[in-house]
């Protein structure tokens, strides 16, 4: 499998985020200053969003076709379209 600058460009940014909300909603569930209702909704919104960046991450890098076992973690939270 060839990966190509744009590719780990790509890779490097989905990696940061899920970084970045993951660390930030972790921080928001053990916050003790504000709204305590609207911090663990937020810090919960966000966890869920790294997860489901994170799941397109182990897509594009490859890691689900080398750990087959991987794919069915459950980290896939999708959002229902109503027409």
């Amino acid at each position: 499998m060839n990966i190509e600058i744009a590719d780990l460009f790509i890779i490097f940014l989905a990696g940061a985020g899920f970084i970045l909300c993951f660390a930030v909603g972790i921080q928001l569930l053990f916050r003790k200053e504000g709204v305590r209702l609207t911090n663990i909704l937020l810090a919960l919104l966000l966890i869920l969003f790294s997860l489901n960046t994170l799941n397109s991450l182990l897509a594009m890098t490859g890691i689900y076709s080398k750990f087959q076992f991987l794919y069915f973690l459950p980290i896939i939270f999708r959002t229902f379209k109503f027409c």
